[in-house]
């Protein structure tokens, strides 16, 4: 398996954190085929060959075609200040479904309805860190929402058209390890 410089650079930038080790999150762990493994490890805990754990990207969509993007703190690990979506990590006991759900509240408080999600595709987290991603795309449709982004995680938050999200990858201005998915995305919204 090789790994990508961004990850790579993630991980030494996270071995040098002061709280390194101390992220209270346990992932439940599960083989290649995403069988569960039976056992758990700490966000930061070393995974062998072989473990991975369940993480959701979270596309969130509106009437107006707008999608809803993040600016990642200054102060994150992997790529910061970059644009993204919403995602994280699956803790343990979580599915990806509940996942994608309680970090869009956590992340910009968005309380996602079942009946608005759209399971999009599953692939081998692409930053290699060892885990399987499943992406979600998550039409709002007109409602109004109270947005708020999380202090410690984001800088900023906004609607954006398609044609913005072209203009910050080319600009190399949003995060690399979702942009997997970004071509399926655009397919299933315009």
């Amino acid at each position: 398996r090789t790994v990508s410089l961004t990850s790579w650079f993630c991980f030494l930038g996270a071995l040098s954190m002061p709280n390194y080790g101390t992220k209270g999150d346990l992932l439940d762990m599960y083989d290649i085929n995403r069988r569960p493994l039976g056992y758990t490890k700490g966000y930061f805990e070393k995974r062998e060959a072989g473990e991975f754990f369940l993480a959701s990207h979270v596309w969130i969509i509106n009437d107006k075609k707008q999608f809803l993007i993040q600016k990642r703190s200054p102060t994150k690990v992997c790529e910061p200040g970059k644009w993204s979506v919403t995602g994280g990590v699956a803790d343990s006991g979580e599915n990806t479904l509940d996942c994608c759900i309680r970090e869009t509240k956590e992340e910009v408080n968005l309380d996602v309805r079942p009946e608005e999600v759209e399971f999009v595709m599953s692939a081998e987290k692409p930053d290699n860190w060892g885990g399987w991603v499943d992406v979600y795309l998550v039409h709002i449709g007109g409602r109004e929402v109270n947005l708020v982004a999380q202090k410690e995680e984001l800088s900023d938050i906004r609607w954006v058209d398609a044609d913005e999200i072209k203009s910050l990858i080319a600009e190399n201005k949003f995060a690399s390890n979702v942009l997997f998915a970004w071509p399926l995305i655009l397919q299933k919204t315009t």
